[in-house]
C-alpha cells in the first residue's frame, strides 16, 4: 500500500505534467525519492491522455454516423461528403500537430484545424437547415464541434506568438 506521502507526490506530479513543467517535475521526483521509472511511466501515460485528440476523434466518429445516415436515409451525396472530408480532417490535423517539430508546425496544423471545424460547423447547419438533416441528429456533432473550437482556440491563443502591429 502506498503511504499518503507517497500518493500526495504522486498526486503533485500528474499536476506537474498537466503543466508540463518537466524542470520542477524533475527536481519533485529526486528531492521526494521515487524511483525515475515510476517517472518514466507517468510520463508515458500523460502522453496517451491528449483531451484534443480525444475530443477530435469522437467528432470524426459522430460525423462519420452523420455521413452515413445522410447517405444511407436521406440520399443526401453532396453536402454529406464535404461535411466528411471536413470533419474529419479536424483530427487528422491535430494528431500531426500534435507531432509537429516545431512550434511554428504546431500552430499551423492547429489553425487548420480550427478552420476545418468552423467549415463542419457551417455544412451541419446548412443540412439542418435545408433539411437534409434534423436538429436531433445534428445536436451532438454541433455540439462536439462547439467544444473542440473551444479547445483549439484556447491552445492557439497560448501556444501562438504575439502579432507584431
Amino acid at each position: 500500500m502506498q503511504t499518503m506521502q507517497t500518493m500526495q507526490t504522486m498526486q503533485a506530479m500528474q499536476a506537474m505534467l498537466s503543466i508540463r513543467n518537466l524542470k520542477v517535475f524533475k527536481k519533485l521526483i529526486f528531492q521526494q525519492g521515487v524511483d525515475f521509472l515510476v517517472f518514466s511511466g507517468l510520463i508515458g501515460k500523460a502522453m496517451k491522455e491528449n483531451l484534443i485528440k480525444d475530443k477530435s476523434f469522437e467528432l470524426a466518429t459522430e460525423i462519420v454516423f452523420v455521413f452515413q445516415y445522410l447517405t444511407r436515409e436521406k440520399h443526401e451525396y453532396i453536402l454529406s461528403k464535404q461535411l466528411l472530408r471536413s470533419g474529419t480532417s479536424v483530427g487528422a490535423n491535430i494528431s500531426e500537430g500534435v507531432v509537429a517539430q516545431s512550434k511554428k508546425e504546431f500552430c499551423n496544423r492547429l489553425s487548420i484545424a480550427y478552420k476545418e471545424c468552423r467549415e463542419t460547423e457551417f455544412w451541419i447547419k446548412l443540412l439542418c437547415a435545408t433539411g437534409s438533416l434534423s436538429s436531433e441528429k445534428g445536436n451532438k456533432a454541433m455540439n462536439l464541434c462547439d467544444e473542440v473550437n473551444r479547445i483549439l482556440f484556447s491552445i492557439l491563443k497560448t501556444a501562438s506568438p504575439p502579432k507584431n502591429t
